[in-house]
């Protein structure tokens, strides 16, 4: 299996045999990288990929909305992707989270969006241009909740706080299991050893 990791700045390729990590190579976001991504991707054995994003310019948001029917309920969705997120329309999740328990028991609903996907378009464009598939463009924050039952941390409220690349920390807020909000603050971008943290 392969996966392209994009943490905002560079692209890691990890290949995986099993549920072991076979090994990895890092693409830099400058012209002579992404040639050499372009002939990494001419090279290898094109194979379906996943493509997983990790970055700042992420937002997500609690909405309440009327509880409709299926159709009616994606169109009130649509608008307010569009009202929120209209420069990141094809990169953007929703997904009903609960219910209210008084009033008009609105149907609660997460808005996510990648707010600049400017950033990943140099690496999908050349992914298509090579016609590799891709099954599927995810996000860190999203999948983390997988995570949960793993760390026996299903109910109640759990903040799961991760660190993937040395000067960002990712905190992730879940209540119930379902996810809430997420963002990454940048930290102690000065040191190298960050291990006392």
């Amino acid at each position: 299996k392969r996966l392209f990791y994009f943490t905002g700045y560079r692209l890691k390729v990890l290949h995986w045999r099993g549920k072991a990590l076979a090994g990895s190579t890092s693409f830099e976001p400058t012209e002579s990288g992404l040639k050499q991504f372009r002939q990494y991707l001419l090279q290898t054995q094109n194979i379906p990929s996943k493509f997983l994003v990790d970055v700042i310019e992420e937002d997500f948001r609690i909405e309440k909305i009327p509880h409709v029917g299926i159709r009616d309920r994606k169109s009130v969705i649509n608008r307010l992707i569009d009202r929120h997120y209209r420069s990141s329309k094809g990169y953007t999740h929703s997904e009903i989270i609960g219910r209210e328990k008084q009033g008009r028991k609105d149907d609660i609903v997460l808005l996510g969006a990648m707010t600049n996907p400017h950033l990943v378009s140099p690496w999908l464009t050349l992914i298509e241009e090579c016609e590799v598939q891709l099954s599927g463009i995810w996000s860190l924050p999203l999948i983390s909740k997988n995570l949960l039952k793993k760390l026996k941390a299903s109910s109640g409220v759990v903040l799961l706080i991760s660190q993937q690349v040395n000067s960002n920390i990712r905190q992730t807020l879940f209540r119930d299991g379902k996810l809430l909000t997420s963002r990454q603050s940048i930290i102690n971008q000065d040191i190298n050893d960050i291990s006392a943290i």
